[in-house]
This record gives C-alpha cells, sequence and structure tokens, in this order.
C-alpha cells in the first residue's frame, strides 16, 4: 500500500495553538522584558515552524552549519553548546514525532546498519583504548548525529521539503560567505569565519560551503525561472569565491570532483558546461598568492600531512588489527613522532579520515566506514541508473564523493555538515524510489506535491 503524505499536520493541532497562545503572549513578553533575545527570535520562528515543521528542522541545522565554531552559545570566557547542537535537538524533536502522526516513517537503508555498528564500535573500543577520556567526549558528538542520521533517513520526506532543506542550506552558507568575506583581513590573506575570539579553521570553512555549492549547481539545471537562477547564480558565485579565497587545496580537488560527477552524470553537456565555465572565470579574480600556494604544494609536504601520514603508517602497522581506540591517533602518536621525515609536534591529528580511523579501529572500524559509503553511493547509483536527465540525486552524490575526497587531507568525519550530506543522499535516493513507484503502480500524486509551487525539469 503506498503511503500517503496527504496528514502531515495532526488534526488537533489548530486546537493546540489556540491553547497556547495566551501562555505563549506571556513568556514572549517576559523574554523581551528580560533581554533574552535568542528567546525571542526562537519565537519569531514558531509560526514557520508550525507551517512548514520539517523544513525548519533540517533546513535550520543546515542554515546554521557553516557558523558552528563561531556559535557557541555561553557566558564570555566559557564554554557553551553551539547553534547546531540546538538545531540538532529541534531536528530530532520533529521528525520522529511527524512522522509517527502521519505514518512517514520507514525502515532506514541498508547504510544505516554500517553506521550504527561502526559508532557501537568506537564506544566498544572504549574496553582497550589508549585513552579512554577522549572517547567519553567523542561519544558526545557521535550519539546524536547518528541519532539524527537514523531520523532523517527513515523520515520519507516530499519533494517540496527536501527543496526547502537545501534553499536553507544555500542560504547559511551564502550569508557565512557574504560576512567572512566582508571581514577579510587587511592585505592578502586566507579567509574564515571571524567573530570575537572564535576562529574557524580555513579548511574546514571551505568544506562546509561543498554541500551547498552542488546544491547551488542543481538548482541552476533544475529550475527554469529566469530569477530563481538569477538568485541562485549570484550566491553561488559569492559561495565559490569565498571558498577559493580561503586558499584551501583540499577543497579545490573536492571542487574539482563535483564537477566532475556532474559532467559523468549529465553527459558532458552544455547546461552543465556553462556554468562550469562561469564558476571557473572567479579564478581570474584571485590574488597571484593563490597560485602560488598551490605551486609549493609538494614542496612544502602538504603542510607537513605527508610526514604525519608516514608517521601515521607506522602506528597503523601496530594497531591494524583492533585499533587503539575512537579519537585515540593524537594520543599514540606521540610514539611514532621520531618516524616523520619533518617533526611537526607530538599530539597531532591524522589529517586523513581513512587513516585515522584504521589507526583507531582497526581493520573492521574502516571496514565497516567503507561499506557505509559504498551502500549509499551503490543505492544512489541504482537510482540514477535508468534515469536520462537531472535529478536531485546528482548533486547529493556529487557532494558526497567531494566529502570523501577532502577527508583525504581533512578531519571531517565527526563534522555536522560531512553527516548531514549522507541524511539528505538516503533522504533524496528514498523520495526517488517512492516517486518511481507511484509511477509504476499508477497511484495518486501526492497532495503536497501538488501544491508545489516550482517548475522542475
Amino acid at each position: 500500500m503506498a503511503f500517503s503524505f496527504s496528514n502531515v499536520r495532526p488534526s488537533g493541532l489548530n486546537r493546540l495553538i489556540w491553547v497556547t497562545l495566551p501562555l505563549a503572549g506571556v513568556l514572549l513578553g517576559l523574554a523581551i522584558g528580560s533581554g533574552q533575545w535568542f528567546i525571542v527570535s526562537l519565537f519569531a520562528a514558531t509560526p514557520l515552524l508550525v507551517w512548514f515543521p520539517v523544513e525548519i528542522a533540517l533546513g535550520g541545522l543546515g542554515f546554521v552549519i557553516p557558523w558552528d565554531s563561531i556559535s557557541l552559545l555561553g557566558a564570555a570566557g566559557e564554554s557553551g553548546s553551539s547553534l547546531t547542537f540546538f538545531a540538532g535537538i529541534l531536528a530530532l524533536a520533529v521528525l520522529p514525532p511527524i512522522g509517527l502522526a502521519t505514518d512517514r516513517l520507514r525502515i532506514p537503508p541498508r547504510a544505516a546498519l554500517y553506521w550504527t555498528l561502526f559508532v557501537v564500535l568506537g564506544g566498544v573500543s572504549i574496553l582497550w583504548a589508549t585513552d579512554e577520556g577522549v572517547i567519553h567526549d567523542r561519544m558526545h558528538t557521535a550519539l546524536p548525529l547518528l541519532a539524527l542520521y537514523l531520523a532523517a533517513t527513515a523520515f520519507c520526506f516530499t519533494r517540496r521539503e527536501l527543496l526547502g532543506v537545501f534553499a536553507c542550506t544555500i542560504s547559511g552558507a551564502f550569508l557565512s560567505s557574504v560576512y567572512a568575506l566582508r571581514n577579510a583581513p587587511d592585505g592578502i590573506g586566507r579567509i574564515s569565519l571571524v567573530f570575537s575570539s572564535s576562529v574557524t579553521d580555513p579548511n574546514q570553512f571551505a568544506n562546509l560551503m561543498l554541500l551547498a555549492i552542488s546544491l547551488s549547481f542543481g538548482m541552476l539545471l533544475a529550475f527554469q525561472h529566469t530569477w530563481v537562477r538569477i538568485v541562485v547564480g549570484t550566491a553561488l558565485a559569492v559561495i565559490l569565491y569565498s571558498v577559493f579565497m580561503t586558499m584551501s587545496r583540499g577543497a579545490l580537488i573536492a571542487l574539482g570532483t563535483i564537477i566532475v560527477v556532474y559532467l559523468v552524470r549529465m553527459r558532458a553537456n552544455r547546461r552543465i558546461v556553462i556554468p562550469v565555465a562561469l564558476a571557473s572565470s572567479l579564478l581570474l579574480l584571485l590574488p597571484g598568492i593563490f597560485f602560488a600556494r598551490l605551486q609549493h604544494s609538494i614542496a612544502g609536504r602538504g603542510a607537513g600531512r605527508f610526514d604525519i601520514w608516514t608517521a601515521g603508517l607506522y602506528a597503523l602497522k601496530d594497531n591494524f588489527l583492533y585499533g587503539a581506540g575512537l579519537d585515540n591517533f593524537p594520543v599514540i602518536y606521540q610514539r611514532y613522532a621520531g618516524y616523520a621525515p619533518t617533526y611537526w609536534g607530538y599530539y597531532r591529528a591524522p589529517h586523513n579520515i581513512y587513516l585515522g580511523v584504521s589507526v583507531e579501529l582497526g581493520i573492521l572500524g574502516i571496514t565497516l566506514l567503507l561499506l557505509a559509503f559504498g551502500s549509499q553511493l551503490r543505492d544512489a547509483h541504482l537510482a540514477l541508473k535508468a534515469s536520462r536527465q537531472f535529478d536531485w540525486i546528482i548533486p547529493l552524490e556529487a557532494a558526497c564523493w567531494a566529502m570523501l575526497v577532502d577527508g583525504m587531507s581533512l578531519d571531517i568525519l565527526w563534522r555536522k555538515s560531512f553527516w548531514l550530506t549522507w541524511m539528505l543522499l538516503a533522504a533524496t535516493v528514498r523520495l526517488h524510489n517512492a516517486e518511481n513507484a507511484q509511477k509504476l503502480f499508477r497511484t495518486p500524486v501526492l497532495h503536497s506535491e501538488r501544491l508545489r509551487p516550482w517548475t522542475t525539469v
């Protein structure tokens, strides 16, 4: 029996709204009187959350992800939770209840099993880890990410909802790029997000933009309205320029990966070649130091990464069986730092998710990770196999491949942007398969799809 999304809101929702309005008014007045502007902003977003719960819940996470490193909410001089933490909690609070109320929860894809086993293995590694404390800290991030992944991949999204999430993700990347470019340091240098004493690593900032860039390319291909293409094209140009100005060599290779995936999937037709050519023209605006940095990549030994990887391979030789414990690579690196051709310190991160997982969780850990990647990419490939035109799976597949390539030189495994990309790929594949099933069995078009105000190719 085909699932239906027509009852998106519970029947008693309107009654609940009228009952809680007076109480909400009192709380809003108290928040304004005490100067709690963050709470006031939450009240302001409440109507949007009522009418667009799914888009705001998961799209809000995509919107605030670029601000993760500089959005800690706490007193001055104290650490606190970031906006992405609250956005993730909101998504967890919204998706499962709506899914249960509207019969939109399904069994997650097979990759969810591999991700679950991978996280469980990381937690169990505390039994033999070199340092147990770092595992406790990491599991505070890993478990919520896994819970959000399971919730998002079990939920049946509509096309309108996914497009709303995509738009929020692009908007967040665009605003963060504008902020980074506007507050760039005087003179020539790498840009990033800087707020007060908080600074986002330029390489990480560039990585946060990859998903939005791939989605922007997709919107240029999918939408026929001129005004949409102008808005999205402008946003894409700003985001791309900010990534170029981070001068991240890994991100540049990842961008090339996105383009290659698009060219392969779209068979190199002019619809993708023209946007790629226009985007590449931004390179003409970059300062000479950008190209000098590229030329010195090998001579500089990848900013020390080649030396760290050399020492890491010696660590892998002694820990390939069951690993040193989740997040313990920097801890045991102290024992192998002397094997590095050039000394870069004792406590170093792997700067490579594959080497890091192999050393920390051994052969079983890296196998589970590769199975998770392969399972999702295989599902995407099978879904696109019979397609002869643009499909929204393509931007997500391209973004996932870009993440895998960027992960060769950057520690992004436990970044929210990394996990959000895989969530959206799984959700888009599920929607694609559901729509194909509806066409095959001639089931009625989804009620929410009839209300979709956009025309796509």
